[in-house]
């Protein structure tokens, strides 16, 4: 548990090879942290949680396979394969309407 405290704890190392990995994947990109990590209550359970805001992310279906890309290219980068990592992939304009839900938004990219 202590082990899975200490590689969390290195969360802005990671988030930056994912955002350097959504930006190769999807163009120009805003990458945060969200969630527990960025409001600083994360725990050895926690995950990262990441905010990819793109101009053309495709339909949910594809999600999938672009989500899988950027953590594949992550890896590639240094990223620990068993890391937990969230990814949340949204439409710059979408997005608005979505940001009440998110207390805390620390930017990467």
């Amino acid at each position: 548990m202590i082990e899975m405290l200490r590689e969390l704890s290195k969360w802005r190392k990671v988030a930056k090879m994912v955002a350097e990995a959504a930006e190769e994947v999807l163009g120009s990109v805003e990458v945060y942290v969200v969630g527990g990590v960025a409001e600083g209550r994360f725990t050895a359970a926690s995950g990262l949680d990441v905010l990819i805001l793109a101009r053309n992310v495709p339909p949910t279906s594809k999600k999938l396979w672009i989500a899988a890309e950027i953590r594949e290219r992550a890896i590639h980068k240094g990223a620990p394969l068993y890391y937990p990592l969230n990814l949340h992939i949204y439409n710059k304009q979408d997005f608005d309407s979505l940001k009440k839900y998110y207390k805390k938004m620390i930017r990467i990219k």
